[in-house]
Order: C-alpha cells, then structure tokens, then sequence
C-alpha cells in the first residue's frame, strides 16, 4: 500500500521452502510498475530474511522475459542459478543469493 494515496500497489512475501531455500516473491499491479516499488518491497524482504532466516539462501524464481526483476535480481546481489520450466510449461530463471 502506498502510504501517501493508500492504494494497493502490489504484493510481496517470503516463503520458507523445504529445499532450504527462501523464496522471494513480489508483484506490482501494472498501473503502479516502474516507480520503485518493487526495489523497496525487496529491501524490505532482505532485510526480514536477515532477521528471521539470516543463514539461509534467498532464491528468485523468475518468467525469463521479464527484464526488470532480472536485473532488481541482480542489484539484489543474486546469482544466476539455472532454467526450470513450470509444470504449465513456463520457463524460470533461478537466482540465488547466499
């Protein structure tokens, strides 16, 4: 949420997996992209997983034709990992962040 207008910009979470990872996820409404939200929705995850699970690797899972998040991926300080394609067929890039 915006604080200045309140309004639903986007959504973000941490998700504790069972391979060891934590996975970061972030979505930001169309109308709100391009504005920093979602470098500041990031920010604030690291700085969560630091907290909570500050010893365990951070893992982006994202579509591969979505140069944005590549590269807050990136600024982040994640590392590509490797492709997986999605049970629907959608290719993923893995970057992970020790």
């Amino acid at each position: 949420i915006e604080r200045r207008s309140d309004r639903l910009v986007g959504d973000c979470e941490l998700e504790l997996r069972s391979d060891g990872f934590v996975h970061i996820m972030y979505g930001i409404l169309p109308t709100a992209r391009g504005k920093g939200y979602a470098s500041d929705a990031v920010q604030l995850l690291l700085d969560h997983r630091r907290t909570v699970w500050p010893n365990m690797p951070l893992l982006f899972r994202i579509n591969a034709n979505n140069a944005p998040s590549i590269a807050l991926a990136r600024r982040a300080g994640a590392a590509f990992d490797h492709v997986e394609r999605t049970v629907e067929g959608r290719e993923l890039q893995r970057w992970v962040l020790a």
